[in-house]
């Protein structure tokens, strides 16, 4: 992860008043497995059937697939 670049997020700040500021987020909470399921998800959202995401995701059970 510490190869990733630095990911800015809008952050609410109550330190100088409440003001949204640009701040960097923490990649320790950043999973290899999110990017997997965002993977799956984006397929499936875009219309990819079953059976293939199944393969695609190297699934034994289509019911595991099927929950995307």
């Amino acid at each position: 992860m510490d190869s990733l670049p630095e990911f800015l997020v809008p952050t609410v700040v109550t330190a100088k008043g409440r003001v949204t500021e640009m701040l960097p987020f923490d990649k320790a909470k950043i999973f290899p497995c999110s990017y997997r399921h965002t993977y799956a998800q984006r397929h499936a959202d875009a219309g990819v059937a079953p059976d293939a995401l199944q393969s695609f995701m190297d699934h034994r059970q289509l019911t595991t697939t099927q929950q995307y």
